[in-house]
């Protein structure tokens, strides 16, 4: 459960990202922050998906995130005398992956479609 603590984290910083920003502005960050919360929704369409299919794209997340914190785990674990400095190290490569998965996505998807990716 440790490892859906940042997903979440970004989750509520793009609530509050929503609720102080206007304009382009918002709509970047939000979707920067919602796809990197929730990779799935890439999968499901995100942006142009129905908000109906949003709820898929975040429960599909979910299990993606939990396998990270495995790997994060079985990877600190090695080290007989684990600490949770060694998780969060282990994490956040695996993290820096998983964004940098979503942002060649949203770069390629934008330069493919030619129009613009941010909804309100």
């Amino acid at each position: 459960m440790l490892a859906l603590v940042f997903p979440v984290a970004l989750w509520v910083l793009d609530i509050v990202v929503r609720a102080v920003l206007d304009g382009r502005a918002r709509g970047w960050a939000s979707l920067a922050l919602r796809t990197a919360a929730a990779p799935a929704l890439l999968v499901v369409g995100y942006p142009f998906a129905t908000s109906s299919e949003r709820p898929i794209g975040i429960l599909l997340s979910i299990p993606l995130w939990l396998l990270i914190g495995f790997c994060a785990a079985r990877v600190a674990t090695r080290n007989p005398v684990a600490v949770f400095a060694d998780y969060w190290r282990a994490y956040r490569w695996l993290a820096v992956a998983v964004f940098a998965g979503v942002a060649v996505a949203l770069i390629g998807a934008s330069l493919f479609l030619g129009r613009s990716l941010i909804t309100g």
